[in-house]
């Protein structure tokens, strides 16, 4: 009998728990995943990830958990926030706002900022990421 190898994972944040519902795909692979707060709501959590559709997207797709993030992504969150204080400071709302390729991020400025065009950072065209 072959046995197992046996992982643990130390973080449930997005990348733990994403590797966490990979690995059990493969053979003889058991995952623990290990984490000091005792629910998500236990403490504020982080802001919004720099995913790269060829690595952290990619992830989420073969996770079968793209979608779930989307849904939980915080990018309408911080941009009404955004929007909101940019009101009660009395300051213009941006012309432009400029992003990475991720289409999550560009479809909620364009939702949130319907009159700010978007464009896409240089540095992002030029590394292809």
């Amino acid at each position: 009998m072959m046995s197992s190898t046996r992982i643990a994972i130390v973080g449930a944040g997005p990348v733990g728990l994403t590797i966490a519902r990979l690995l059990p795909n493969r053979p003889n692979i058991e995952v623990v995943v290990f984490e000091s707060d005792n629910s998500r709501h236990a403490r504020g959590q982080g802001g919004n990830l720099d995913l790269h559709p060829d690595t952290g997207i990619a992830a989420l797709w073969e996770a079968g958990l793209h979608d779930e993030f989307l849904e939980r992504a915080r990018y309408k969150q911080v941009l009404r926030w955004l929007k909101g204080l940019l009101s009660q400071q009395q300051i213009p709302y941006p012309n432009t706002i400029m992003t990475d390729k991720e289409k999550a991020l560009r479809n909620t400025v364009s939702k949130v900022f319907p009159e700010t065009n978007t464009l896409i950072c240089y540095w992002h065209i030029i590394k292809n990421i």
